[in-house]
């Protein structure tokens, strides 16, 4: 066991940054259904982080019967922070809110980002089932960790 590092602030080997505006949605509205792009983010200024996990944070207002479902996302990544290329498509959460009144949840998408460029942005899909009653509110973070540099311990 002498290969193991006991950190002992856990939080100074993560960086937690937003990674997308805040987004808001009305079912058969605006915002439904489309993808939204997230910000751009760059590892070179969280110590190039070999893993990343990505979370949308949402609360929506259902009518009774009716869903939130994250259609799609995915990861891209760039050289420059202006050319983009998917890295990487994850399993599509599929429906993450059901029923009537509001629900408050968070999506959670992890990645190896060992291989990828110096800039990532998320792009995911969320969709209202119901048609004009129902609303989102929304926004995806990150956490980064794995940087090729530690802390002293």
């Amino acid at each position: 066991m002498a290969d193991i590092v006991l950190a002992k602030n856990v939080g100074s080997l993560i960086a937690l940054v937003a990674a997308s505006a805040a987004v808001t949605a009305t079912a058969g509205g605006t915002g439904d259904a489309t993808a939204v792009t997230g910000a751009s983010i760059d590892r070179a200024s969280h110590k190039m982080p070999l893993s990343a996990a990505f979370g949308i944070a949402f609360e929506t207002v259902l009518s009774a019967s009716a869903t939130l479902s994250i259609t799609s996302a995915k990861l891209q990544h760039s050289a420059d922070g202006s050319t983009w290329a998917d890295f990487l498509t994850f399993d599509a959460p599929g429906v993450v809110a059901t029923g009537a009144g509001t629900v408050d949840g968070i999506v959670k998408l992890d990645a190896d980002v060992s291989t990828a460029n110096r800039y990532l942005r998320l792009v995911w899909t969320p969709d209202l089932s119901a048609s004009g009653t129902d609303t989102l509110k929304a926004q995806a973070l990150a956490v980064l960790a794995g940087g090729n540099v530690l802390p002293a311990v």
